[in-house]
């Protein structure tokens, strides 16, 4: 695209978008921070915005992460400072198991959404293994409708949490 026009590419990552990204960061946390039930702290929302180094999808996956743990494990000493920390925990908690590392690779390798279905069947799951998949690997995984199968289907949360997983596995 850049040699054929007149494209610009925006890095997000840059130093000239920091207090933007930083801006985003803190804005969401300031909208989510209040539905957790007790609201978190401005000590440890302070924390968590701090921590995501400016990057969103660390604000998203640590809210999704958050919202699933007890009250007394959402400790703002316990948040992986930016997002390959946090991926490389969440990826460390989920991959103790053969099956989560199983579909994660096969997601990583087909390089588009698959069902739940197609990923027991090619891996040879049970339905406990492919329930377990599910269950653990959900924060790292995106939900989307199978483009050819209809129903739901899986791809990695992101590219950079493909990168990361691939470089893991």
């Amino acid at each position: 695209l850049e040699a054929r026009s007149s494209v610009r590419r925006l890095d997000l990552d840059d130093a000239l978008w920091a207090a933007s990204n930083e801006a985003v960061v803190r804005g969401f946390w300031e909208a989510v921070g209040p539905e957790y039930q007790p609201p978190l702290s401005s000590e440890t929302t302070a924390i968590v915005i701090a921590r995501a180094e400016g990057n969103v999808l660390h604000a998203a996956m640590l809210y999704d992460a958050l919202r699933n743990l007890p009250v007394a494990e959402r400790r703002a000493d316990r948040v992986p400072r930016g997002l390959k920390a946090l991926i490389g925990e969440i990826w460390d908690k989920a991959a103790s198991h053969a099956a989560v590392r199983e579909g994660l690779g096969l997601l990583c390798a087909a390089r588009e959404a698959l069902s739940l279905e197609v990923l027991a069947e090619v891996a040879g799951w049970s339905y406990d293994e492919k329930e377990r998949f599910a269950r653990e690997a959900r924060q790292l995984l995106l939900e989307e409708p199978a483009a050819w199968a209809g129903g739901e289907a899986y791809r990695p949360r992101h590219d950079w949490v493909r990168e990361l997983i691939a470089e893991r596995l």
